[in-house]
């Protein structure tokens, strides 16, 4: 069935699935898929981008037969233009792929760039592909219904407009009597003193319960999805909570942490479950009044408390937001007291006596002992621990247990041990941590994932003409998430800078996965719930949970008033399905009797069809998906913060006193930035003892040493000065004076380090204003410095060294400020300021000031996490150079560096670094 790409979304998803809806059931119907198969939504301008074109050979659909054309063509949508044509190339001979029963060719059209909306069109047959969209935030919408499912999973929270709109609105849920805010211990039903208030959290899945152990991996791939690529994530998702300066994936997140926090008792211990006994359910969960109870704590939930709290204290005490660092002392404490509760009770075991529901106390994994897999599990929280405190007890523990985890055992990379994996992984950022441990992760994760056979050399070797490998005999209950945590090994290599050197690889392996979820499958199916408003033009319409249940006004998208809300990740195709044995229909196929990935239906139904193992959502599915598109959702956002200027005024010479303005470029692509030194002109704004002739040589730092790639001495001189006096303009900089002897050049820069080189062509000493613009940020809204330096002399008095800095953008910035003399003395630097003093201004005053670096608040232990996690170098232990954390809003800043006492003179680095900024 070939639809024309003028028909709407919705009306072109519609038609293609009710079609399939009423053939499905039967291994003889004709599917009527499209054979062309591409990213629904699209693909970043930059990304590798490559069509499946299908020929089905096996499976449900395989009377569809298809052969391409011997070119096919990208069009544009708006005119039918084609912008690129090339021949498919067949993939692997012709062969029949085991897993999919599909063979295939690949169209590769990643030489086009150009934003716009797309589709793949067949002359030879006339067949067209889905539309797409090629643009930087091509998935910013995408991630933000994804996040906003757990706001869906709140439990005791009132889902009403603005925030949802009206057929997804309800009331609180288990609230009353005997519910969460009054849950009792389930082997102690009849004791009122066993009372908990227990509200708050998420749903953990298509059922209402809430485990601690399940909520691990969830909490720690969100975490890692903010702290990976935090510029990402704004303030706009549309719960209660935007608009108060915090991304809203922290609030979310923290709406979760909140509930562990009440579940962990005084004693440090964490409970392990609230749950109904059985998995008893009304829709919806406002009207559902069945008693909930509470199991004890156990070693396993309380360890899961100890590191999720770790973790949770390092990301929030980022942030330079005075309630966010009380915060992350709060959890700085609960982490300590559920760590020192498992080293008292290691053997304590939650049985789950009382519950009919999930048992969360279970091993990590197959294959270990007890001993083991206890040991296993505090090595991840010990490993949280250690970046948190520092403390030896941690480092001590974390090194004598690592290697227990199967990743060393095994010596292999494996999907279903993702969150140990990640866990292990996380030493990496302790500046503490022992190097050669280290070093032993590093290759220990490196080396399975270069070499395992499921792993790079799968996609390397094209084993899946769907780019996006799984073993056949891995499909299993969960496949999304198996999809989305293999996306996230790999991008994992990229986010620790395993193997520079073949980054864009490990990338584009990342990214196979993303467009499978994305509709690139043998299902043509977007695995996310109801997201036709949201550019796919076929997504799933229904899945197990017992709010959308069968029947209800939430059931499906093609026929009940209101379908489900739109976001949800489902389970995905599972060749283990099997109804239960009371089931006395027809074979349901599919999913039953197909290749591995056409093992799904898209429907929902209870026992005894049992669908829940093919399609329920689960909150650790999500937070893998929301993790995996987080690495390929574009930095420069709309509202993204950034920094887009920075400017410092100081006193210039020759030689030694030199000015010293450093930079970082990054992204994906080259940037356009503009360069000045500015003497006599500051005259005309009345500033006394300009220096008379200021140059510019701007080095590229990648060398050592570095390396001169552009040089001026006379604006005037330089070469094109339409493109200068443009780019002048777009900044809003002012006009440098006519026949003046002030500096400035344009420079195209790939992502990178650079510094530019300020000094007085005389050798006189005068003041000088050293600029540094983003050149293209005015007009293209593409953010892409993240961190700004600036290397003077500091005088006394009035010759402090006043760096200015520009944040851009719609939301608050996390910067990092530092001024460093002591701590440049290792680099070979003399004559150092001794005791500087950094103070932030802003139009009103002092915002945020430092004297010495560990003075600031938890031992500076946040300021030394932080500047390990933007690359800074580290400060040496006891060092009077200064360093704060400040959360500000966009606007024009100062730092003001000068001596303790003012009288001090010496060299001094100042260094502003944007904390969520963008990433890979």
């Amino acid at each position: 069935m070939n639809l024309p790409p003028s028909l709407t979304r919705s009306a072109r998803q519609c038609l293609i699935v009710v079609g399939i809806a009423c053939l499905i059931g039967t291994s003889t119907a004709a599917a009527n898929l499209n054979p062309i198969r591409v990213d629904q939504f699209g693909y970043a301008p930059a990304m590798t981008k490559i069509a499946v074109i299908a020929d089905p050979q096996i499976g449900f659909d395989a009377a569809e037969s298809y052969t391409p054309g011997g070119t096919l063509e990208v069009r544009r949508t708006e005119n039918n233009e084609t912008v690129f044509s090339d021949a498919p190339s067949l993939w692997s001979s012709g062969a029949t792929h085991d897993a999919s029963g599909d063979r295939a060719w690949w169209f590769d059209f990643s030489a086009v760039r150009t934003p716009g909306e797309y589709y793949i069109y067949d002359p030879t047959t006339g067949t067209s592909s889905d539309r797409f969209r090629i643009n930087d935030d091509v998935y910013a919408e995408v991630a933000v219904q994804a996040m906003r499912t757990f706001f869906y999973q709140r439990n005791a929270f009132a889902k009403a407009p603005p925030y949802v709109p009206p057929q997804w609105a309800d009331g609180p849920a288990f609230v009353g009597d005997n519910q969460d805010p009054k849950a009792r211990l389930v082997t102690a039903q009849n004791d009122a003193s066993t009372e908990r208030d227990l509200r708050g959290g998420w749903f953990d899945a298509g059922d209402f319960n809430k485990y601690t152990n399940f909520t691990r991996g969830t909490l720690q791939d969100l975490l890692l999805a903010y702290e990976d690529h935090p510029t990402v994530w704004g303030d706009n998702h549309n719960i209660p909570e935007s608009g108060n300066g915090i991304p809203d994936i922290l609030d979310e997140i923290k709406f979760e942490i909140d509930w562990l926090l009440r579940m962990q008792e005084p004693d440090g211990s964490v409970l392990s479950k609230v749950a109904v006994t059985q998995f008893q359910a009304t829709s919806p969960p406002s009207q559902d009044t069945n008693d909930r109870f509470y199991g004890a704590a156990s070693a396993r939930s309380t360890l899961t408390g100890a590191d999720i709290f770790a973790h949770a204290s390092i990301v929030f005490g980022s942030l330079g937001d005075p309630a966010m660092t009380n915060y992350a002392k709060t959890l700085h404490d609960a982490a300590v007291a559920a760590w020192d509760w498992t080293e008292a009770n290691p053997n304590v075991v939650f049985d789950n006596t009382g519950f009919g529901s999930a048992a969360p106390d279970g091993k990590q994994n197959g294959g270990y002992s007890d001993e083991d897999d206890l040991a296993v599990s505090r090595a991840r929280a010990a490993a949280k621990l250690l970046v948190l405190t520092g403390e030896d007890t941690y480092r001590d523990y974390f090194d004598a247990n690592y290697r227990k985890a199967h990743l060393f055992a095994w010596s292999f990379a494996y999907v279903f041990e993702n969150g140990v994996q990640d866990g292990i992984l996380y030493y990496l950022r302790a500046d503490n941590g022992t190097e050669s441990v280290k070093a032993d992760i590093r290759a220990g994760y490196l080396g399975p994932m270069s070499n395992g056979a499921d792993n790079l050399p799968a996609h390397t070797g094209a084993a899946d003409p769907y780019r996006a490998h799984l073993s056949t005999n891995n499909y299993t209950w969960g496949s999304n998430s198996s999809k989305s945590k293999l996306g996230n090994m790999f991008q994992t290599v990229v986010d620790y800078n395993l193997d520079p050197a073949n980054a864009a690889a490990w990338r584009s392996a990342a990214a196979g996965y993303l467009h499978y979820l994305h509709g690139k499958n043998p299902m043509e199916l977007v695995f996310l719930s109801n997201m036709g408003d949201f550019g796919a033009e076929r997504s799933v319409t229904s899945f197990y949970h017992n709010w959308f249940t069968d029947g209800s006004d939430w059931d499906s998208v093609i026929d009940s008033p209101h379908g489900p809300p739109p976001g949800y990740l489902t389970g995905g195709p599972n060749p283990t399905y099997s109804p239960d044995a009371a089931y006395t229909g027809p074979d349901i196929t599919p999913p039953m009797g197909q290749p591995a990935m056409k093992s799904y239906k898209d429907w929902n139904t209870s026992w005894p069809q049992n669908s829940w193992s093919v399609t329920e959502n689960a909150i650790y599915y999500q937070a893998a998906y929301v993790r995996l598109i987080a690495a390929f959702m574009d930095a420069s956002r709309e509202g993204a913060p950034a920094m887009i200027n920075l400017s410092a005024r100081t006193e210039i010479g020759e030689g030694s006193a030199a000015v010293f303005p450093g930079f970082v470029v990054t992204g994906n692509e080259s940037a356009e930035m503009l360069i000045r030194a500015s003497g006599p002109t500051l005259a005309d704004f009345g500033v006394v003892g300009t220096a008379d002739d200021p140059s510019l040589t701007l080095y590229n730092n990648a060398t050592n040493p570095p390396t001169p790639i552009a040089t001026n001495d006379n604006w005037g001189d330089y070469p094109d000065q339409v493109q200068l006096a443009a780019a002048v303009g777009r900044v809003g900089a002012f006009a440098q004076k006519d026949g003046s002897t002030d500096a400035a050049l344009l420079a195209t820069l790939s992502p990178g380090l650079y510094s530019a080189q300020t000094s007085n062509v005389s050798g006189n000493p005068g003041v000088a204003l050293v600029e540094v613009y983003d050149g293209g940020a005015g007009a293209t809204g593409v953010r892409r410095m993240t961190n700004l330096s600036c290397r003077a002399h500091v005088g006394a008095g009035d010759q402090a060294l006043i760096p200015g800095i520009v944040v851009s953008g719609d939301e608050p910035a996390t910067l990092l400020i530092r001024a460093v003399g002591p701590g440049l003395e290792p680099f070979g630097v003399t004559g150092v300021l001794g005791d500087p003093v950094a103070t932030l201004f802003d139009a009103n005053g002092p915002v945020a000031s430092n004297n010495n670096w560990q003075g600031y608040p938890v031992e500076g232990r946040l300021v030394k996490i932080t500047a390990d996690r933007v690359g800074a170098f580290a400060l040496p232990d006891g060092s009077a150079d200064a360093a704060f954390i400040a959360r500000v809003s966009p606007g024009s800043y100062t730092v003001v560096v000068r001596g303790a006492d003012e009288t001090q003179t010496g060299n001094a680095l100042v260094e502003v670094y944007q904390v969520n900024s963008p990433s890979n």
